[in-house]
């Protein structure tokens, strides 16, 4: 991806480095928005379904730049 070795070097994580760090805290986020509800203003499904849709609408974009981003290839001159 770069050319600098040390750039390089601190763009790489272990694979299990999101899931340790990130699915502790997305669970958290669950846990409290259904405490904050008292239970029934938000049902278990809404809650889960509003997190798979969130996934969804923030992955799609996230390919697609990181597809014209990091894969470019110039084919003009210019």
């Amino acid at each position: 991806m770069f050319e600098n070795e040390f750039l390089e070097k601190f763009s790489r994580i272990h694979p299990a480095t999101p899931f340790i760090v990130y699915v502790p805290i997305k669970l958290f986020a669950m846990y409290r928005t259904w405490v904050r509800h008292e239970h029934g203003e938000i049902s278990m499904l809404a809650m889960v379904g509003l997190y798979v849709g969130g996934v969804v609408l923030w992955t799609l974009p996230e390919y697609w730049l990181h597809r014209l981003v990091f894969h470019w290839q110039k084919d003009t001159p210019r």
